[in-house]
């Protein structure tokens, strides 16, 4: 069925029936809510309408080659070559000026304006305000529900998007060859001449030089952070991570076996690492906000990009920095911080192991409290038992210090936990004179990348240490120093010196007198150092090396007795 046109080419004027009007080339279509149908007669360099109800054809802009006409009605603007159309929410038609490299704008009440694109052909630019923005030979225009123009620049072989704002960016790379259609830049066309979007955003492109169509899928944006206190800052190779977000999938679902599926829900995701290398990552669990994935074993250093596909064919991405490590510490309530998600092991005197828990939930007060360290006979080993991820690829076991109430503690292991994909765990010696501390800081660095910060209860008998006195003053020479630790019976306690200079290495339980011995200042400047004994801190201020005798001067030149001047003066010292 013929609606318009009489298969001529030609124009034999408006307001007769549309079957009986002449077109010239007609190269684009847009139907308006209404049902009226708008009609790019191209070689006429005019919009013509059909009004569906009374099938008579009129001319709303154009009419003459050119271009020119913007502020006035659109009915005596001039065109050139006019091709794609497309109509917004609030009725204006949107029009490619072909010929005139610009984007034109009718609004219902039939003015004629150019939205973007400076009547000249150009290539500018990536990025930009649409007040500089050139096109060469646009052919297609379509408009998304927010009112955001997506426009094919065929000459420059892009797809270009303007937003309601004015900004405007390229969503497609300029090339003249074809190769698989990917996400955003990555795609490559060849001549576009068409392009729809669909209510979720998507592009559809007619790719017409590759004889394709292309799908251009507007992404949405993934906050991708590791699982244990959900920092984003570095990721590492095989490790735990959480990716949030909206419509990451169309349901909930676990993973059930192992080894992990690639893909949930028909929700999947790709890694693409900085080599250039893409793999498909390992699900725990996905849901519509949030899914948590494990980053592919092998994944390069360097920026990475994640692509998450839902089962609904949305797209999210995200851009994450992989380094060798990332650790983080799980804690018991999933926040990230507070109680870790930690055992206890005990080693007795006998042989005999046990493991004990370092936090329980408290139902009474509806949250997770911590379970006090029991210390046991004096002759029992104490471990804390630490689950994370991302630290497993570290340079060594010595390359992990830890510190549990500012005291240093022995790190025996580190690495996978062997159990749990993806976990790792790292054992903590803990030391005695932790014992009585009550509530204390964990601290852990992994190649010196800390991770977060954990607390649990030290336990044991009250322990109210000090220290007498809190501080000691020294001349320049140093020497031997004593501090009396006045501690309860069972109440461990360490040293550790915080200056080079000072050097201290007692430990004890109780009431104990402590040694150090402080170095020479060489130096004429006063110095001040501190020592944390018994968990207190210890000041020790030390004054400069500064010499006091006088210099003998000895005249050597001249050797006369007689009067002296000031030229030709030789001292000695």
């Amino acid at each position: 069925m013929i609606i318009a046109g009489t298969g001529e080419n030609g124009f034999n004027g408006d307001g007769r029936l549309a079957v009986t009007a002449m077109l010239n080339f007609p190269g684009g279509l847009s139907v308006a809510a209404a049902g009226n149908l708008f009609v790019a007669d191209t070689g006429n360099n005019r919009i013509r309408k059909i009004a569906m109800d009374t099938g008579i054809m009129t001319t709303v802009a154009g009419g003459k080659y050119g271009y020119g006409g913007d502020g006035g009605q659109a009915t005596k603007a001039q065109l050139k070559n006019p091709k794609g159309l497309t109509l917004d929410a609030s009725g204006n038609l949107l029009i490619a000026d072909t010929g005139n490299h610009c984007i034109r704008k009718v609004t219902p009440s039939g003015i004629i304006s150019t939205v973007v694109g400076s009547g000249t052909a150009g290539n500018c630019c990536s990025t930009a305000t649409a007040a500089f923005a050139t096109f060469n030979s646009p052919t297609g225009v379509s408009v998304d529900a927010e009112g955001n123009l997506f426009i094919t620049d065929s000459g420059n072989n892009q797809i270009r998007e303007v937003k309601t704002n004015g900004d405007m960016k390229t969503l497609t790379s300029r090339t003249d060859s074809f190769t698989e259609t990917g996400l955003g830049i990555e795609a490559q066309l060849k001549l576009p001449s068409a392009v729809i979007v669909d209510r979720a955003g998507n592009l559809f492109i007619a790719d017409t030089e590759n004889h394709r169509i292309a799908t251009l899928l507007i992404p949405g944006v993934a906050a991708t952070v590791e699982a244990a206190w959900y920092s984003g800052s570095v990721l590492a190779s095989e490790a735990i991570v959480a990716a949030f977000g909206v419509d990451l999938a169309v349901t909930t679902e676990s993973a059930s076996s192992v080894p992990l599926p690639v893909a949930l829900k028909d929700t999947n995701i790709r890694v693409v690492d900085s080599a250039g290398i893409e793999r498909t990552a390992p699900l725990f669990f996905v849901s519509p906000q949030q899914v948590n994935y494990q980053i592919p074993a092998g994944t390069a250093p360097g920026l990475a990009s994640i692509m998450i596909t839902s089962g609904s064919g949305k797209i999210s991405i995200s851009f994450v920095k992989i380094a060798a490590v990332g650790p983080g510490l799980f804690t018991a309530d999933a926040s990230g911080s507070g109680l870790p998600a930690a055992q206890l092991l005990r080693v007795r005197e006998n042989g005999s192991l046990s493991y004990e828990p370092q936090a329980q939930f408290d139902a009474a007060a509806g949250k997770i409290i911590p379970v006090p360290i029991d210390p046991g006979a004096d002759t029992d080993q104490l471990f804390l038992i630490l689950f994370g991820m991302g630290l497993r690829a570290r340079s060594s076991v010595a390359g992990i210090t830890a510190m549990i109430g500012h005291e240093n503690a022995e790190v025996l292991f580190a690495g996978p936990q062997g159990d749990f994909i993806g976990l790792d765990q790292v054992n903590v010696r803990i030391p005695r004179s932790l014992i009585g501390r009550g509530d204390v800081e964990v601290k852990l660095s992994v190649d010196e990348r800390p991770t977060n910060s954990v607390r649990l209860n030290a336990g044991g008998a009250s322990c109210h240490n000090s220290i007498t006195p809190a501080a000691q003053s020294f001349t320049a020479s140093g020497g031997p120093g004593t501090v009396t630790v006045n501690a309860a019976n069972r109440c461990y306690w360490t040293t550790q010196s915080q200056a080079d200079w000072i050097t201290i290495t007692a430990s004890g339980n109780g009431n104990h007198q402590a040694s150090f011995v402080v170095a020479v200042n060489s130096n004429i400047s006063d110095r001040t150092g501190t020592l944390r004994i018994a968990g207190q801190i210890l000041t020790i201020s030390q004054s400069g090396n500064i010499v006091t005798s006088r210099p003998v001067i000895t005249i050597t030149r001249p050797v006369s007795t007689g009067a002296y001047t000031t030229n030709n003066f030789s001292f000695s010292f």
